[in-house]
């Protein structure tokens, strides 16, 4: 089975971000959410569909769902040995979240609710040469429960409004099941760590083996009407080299770095190294006496 969208997919959008003034223009109101990337190459594809795709990009559609499984299972029986308060065995949602949080591959795919949290995670760590142009993707949360609702027949969704409690027992409850029908799940656990806290963090992912851009493109009548639910925005910065560097340095002003978005000390460290790299040229720049 294949996985991931290609970059020419119809929802890409044709208006640029060049400064924060354009995002934001686009005037999302709250029932979006947002992922930036680094590329505009890559699609919406979790850890644990990459990695799979590493190993064989038509392997069966199951083989997600047992790799999974296998590192579900030994993250819960090694955690106690690092994790104070680890979650109940029954808490999967919170397992994979604590999982992704810690970089094991999971189907969980990050978002956040701010365009703005989502914008430094695009432009953070481009250190590889030559820039690429980046990519700030935006999501209509309330088209996508919706739509996933229908997807799911009678299984009752677990919508934000139900509270974050009731919210956490149903996914679990859709995880236990983890049934085929195509639906996608975006929601965020009972318990959230401390950086999902910070980021204003939730996650996406579908149910069952089928893959995340498989599972979107269910929910809607055709392809092409994905673009009401997703769209996905060109960081131009091929075109404006010093543009990664204009924008994170107003993101840095609006105090979004690593040190604010993660906590501890290998954070507090790289964000005096990014700091480094936006104020270089000031830091070095000649004087000239008078």
């Amino acid at each position: 089975m294949e996985y991931g969208y290609s970059a020419s997919e119809s929802f890409s959008d044709e208006v640029q971000i060049s400064s924060l003034s354009d995002l934001e223009g686009l005037n999302f109101d709250d029932r979006w959410v947002f992922r930036g990337q680094s590329s505009f190459e890559f699609g919406l594809l979790p850890a644990l569909e990459r990695c799979c795709s590493a190993v064989d990009p038509k392997a069966p559609s199951d083989y997600i769902r047992k790799i999974e499984a296998f590192t579900l299972t030994e993250f819960q029986s090694r955690a106690h040995h690092y994790y104070d308060d680890p979650p109940a065995v029954s808490e999967t949602f919170e397992w994979l979240a604590l999982m992704q949080h810690h970089g094991v591959p999971t189907r969980l795919l990050d978002f956040s609710q701010s365009p703005f949290v989502a914008l430094f995670f695009a432009l953070c760590d481009l250190r590889a040469q030559p820039i690429v142009d980046a990519a700030l993707w935006a999501l209509n949360a309330d088209q996508v429960r919706l739509k996933s609702q229908r997807m799911l027949g009678g299984v009752p969704y677990p919508f934000p409004n139900l509270g974050a409690r009731e919210v956490s027992r149903m996914v679990n409850e859709l995880l236990k099941e983890d049934r085929d029908d195509g639906g996608v799940i975006l929601a965020s656990p009972f318990r959230m760590n401390d950086r999902l806290s910070r980021q204003q963090g939730l996650f996406l992912f579908a149910l069952g083996s089928t893959p995340l851009s498989a599972a979107l493109t269910g929910i809607v009548s055709s392809p092409r009407s994905l673009r009401s639910i997703v769209r996905k925005f060109r960081v131009p910065l091929t075109q404006k080299p010093t543009l990664w560097k204009d924008l994170l340095t107003k993101l840095e002003r609006m105090n979004l770095s690593h040190e604010s978005l993660f906590s501890g000390l290998d954070y507090f460290a790289r964000s005096l190294d990014l700091r480094s790299r936006l104020s270089a040229d000031r830091l070095f720049e000649p004087r000239v006496s008078k």
